[in-house]
C-alpha cells in the first residue's frame, strides 16, 4: 500500500446506545495534523455506512496513528474504508474495517439538584453548618445527576444504554455525602461512608433522576455541584 498521505473514509457507529444523538460529534485527525474533522455518525446496524474522507499518514508498518474527540458517551466503534486503484495485474479494490467496540465514559457526574419527594417538595438550599436546612432525617428525596464531557457539555446519550450495559447493577448510582456534623473527636477516621447505590427513576439528555433515597443522617446536607 505504501507510506505517506492517503485519503481514507472514516466513520463511527453508535453501538450502545444504538442511536447517535443529533448534534454530537466525533472529531478526528492524523496525529501529526493540527486540524480536527468531524466524521460521519452511523446508528447501529445501518447500511450503507456513511463515511467522511480524512487525510491520514501511513507509516512503513501500514499504520496511521490518529487522535479523536467524542462529545458524547456510550459504546462506539470506528469504521474505515480505503479505495485502492488498479495497479498492473491487480484490480481496484476497496478495503473496509472496524475497530473493536469501546466505551467512552462521562468525564464527570454532577449533582444538579436535590428535592424532597413529597409535598411541599422543598429544594435543597445547599447549606452546611448554618442557614436553613433541607429535610429531616429519614425523609425521602430525589437527586438529579448530570453527565458531562471534558469540555463541560452534557452528554445526552448517558442513561440510554440497553442490554447488559443497562443491567440493574450498572445503572445504579452511588452518592457520597459529606458529614459536616462529624468531628475528629466523634470520628477518629473522619471518613463518611458511601451511601448505598440507588436506581435512576427517569431522565433525559444526559440528566438522570435518582429517586426516593432516605439515607440522610442527622445534620447532613447535600450541596449541589454547580
Amino acid at each position: 500500500m505504501g507510506t505517506g498521505s492517503r485519503t481514507v473514509g472514516m466513520a463511527y457507529s453508535c453501538n450502545n446506545p444504538t442511536s447517535c444523538i443529533s448534534g454530537q460529534t466525533l472529531a478526528l485527525k492524523a496525529s501529526s495534523a493540527t486540524t480536527y474533522a468531524n466524521i460521519a455518525a452511523n446508528n447501529n446496524g445501518v447500511t450503507p455506512i456513511s463515511y467522511t474522507n480524512v487525510s491520514l499518514n501511513f507509516n512503513a508498518s501500514g499504520e496511521a496513528p490518529i487522535d479523536f474527540i467524542y462529545s458524547d458517551v456510550g459504546q462506539i466503534s470506528l469504521l474505515g474504508q480505503l479505495l485502492l486503484s488498479a495497479s498492473g495485474n491487480d484490480p481496484a479494490i476497496t478495503l473496509t474495517g472496524s475497530s473493536d467496540a469501546f466505551i467512552v465514559k462521562p468525564y464527570t457526574l454532577r449533582v444538579a439538584s436535590a428535592t424532597q419527594t413529597a409535598s411541599p417538595f422543598l429544594a435543597n438550599p445547599g447549606t452546611t453548618s448554618a442557614g436553613s436546612g433541607f429535610i429531616a432525617a429519614g425523609e425521602k428525596f430525589s437527586v438529579t445527576v448530570r453527565s458531562y464531557n471534558a469540555l463541560g457539555a452534557v452528554t445526552p446519550n448517558f442513561g440510554n444504554e440497553g442490554g447488559t450495559l443497562a443491567s440493574s447493577e450498572r445503572n445504579k448510582i452511588q452518592l457520597q455525602i459529606g458529614c459536616p456534623e462529624r468531628s475528629a473527636e466523634r470520628d477518629k477516621t473522619n471518613v463518611c461512608p458511601a451511601i448505598k447505590p440507588d436506581h435512576p427513576t427517569g431522565g433525559v439528555s444526559g440528566v438522570l433522576t435518582v429517586g426516593e433515597d432516605a439515607n440522610l443522617e442527622r445534620g447532613i446536607f447535600l450541596t449541589p455541584d454547580p
